[in-house]
Order: structure tokens, then sequence, then C-alpha cells
């Protein structure tokens, strides 16, 4: 896995793009999502899709709920 940090418009901005060329924006300035605001919806997504594949390993019917 790679992935490339480039800086962008402005201090403490910057852009990730994957090895697929998806990327997203970065700032420690408030202008997009900070660093660690990405990690915790990182670790929420992983979360996430991990008990999704579960519930569907199970065959049981859910619907998410925002909390």
């Amino acid at each position: 896995m790679n992935v490339v940090i480039e800086s962008t418009f402005g201090d403490m901005n910057f852009k990730g793009t994957n090895e697929r060329n998806q990327s997203i924006q970065l700032s420690g300035s408030q202008q997009a999502v900070s660093p660690m605001e990405a990690v915790l919806m990182a670790a929420a997504s992983c979360s996430s899709i991990d008990i999704e594949m579960l519930l569907k390993k199970d065959e049981t019917t859910f619907d998410w709920v925002k909390g």
C-alpha cells in the first residue's frame, strides 16, 4: 500500500492520494477534515464494515443508525 502526501492550498493543507488515484483533502487549519478526524472516520468505517460483514454472513437483516 502506497500513498503520496502533497502540500496544497496554503498553510497546513495537504492532499493524500493512494495507488488508485483516489484522494482526500486534509487540513491542520480547519479548511478540510483534520488528520485526527480522518483517523477517527477510518476507525469507525473499519468497525462498521466488520459489523456489516458479520451480519450479512449470519443473514441478519438490519438498518444502520446514525449516532
